[in-house]
């Protein structure tokens, strides 16, 4: 018979529904966590804080990481909805990174006559309100 903490029927004993919930026990896993994953409920992250992070080291991963996923979004955007695309982003350190769907050159004296037309009427951020 195998050892068991007190008031807990022996392993081998035990009816086998209840076998895992021992075993689970006994190796300290927690239950509550291994029953939401066995009904399919997701684990969700908590909401992301927006202040600077203070970390070097954890600020240059999440750099890089984020970069990535922008530049990424930036070419589906470009792929899915033929749009025109132009990213430009700095690093910490000013490194350039940049995305263009056609030209780069080409795109940015684009903006600029568009900007120049509309300076007199909205800007851009009264255009996505």
């Amino acid at each position: 018979v195998s050892p068991c903490r007190p008031g807990q029927i022996p392993f081998l004993l035990a009816p086998a529904d209840r076998r895992r919930e021992i075993f689970l026990v006994w190796f300290g896993f927690r239950l509550d966590l291994w029953w939401e994953k066995r009904r399919g409920a997701k684990m969700v992250r908590g909401k992301t804080q927006m202040k600077r992070i203070e970390n070097p080291t954890s600020r240059q991963v999440t750099f890089s990481k984020r970069r990535g996923g922008l530049l990424k979004k930036a070419f589906e955007l470009s792929v899915l909805c033929d749009a025109e695309v132009a990213l430009v982003v700095f690093s910490p350190r000013g490194r350039l990174y940049e995305f263009a769907s056609s030209s780069m050159k080409n795109t940015i004296e684009r903006y600029k006559t568009v900007t120049k037309d509309n300076l007199g009427r909205q800007t851009v951020q009264q255009d996505i309100e």
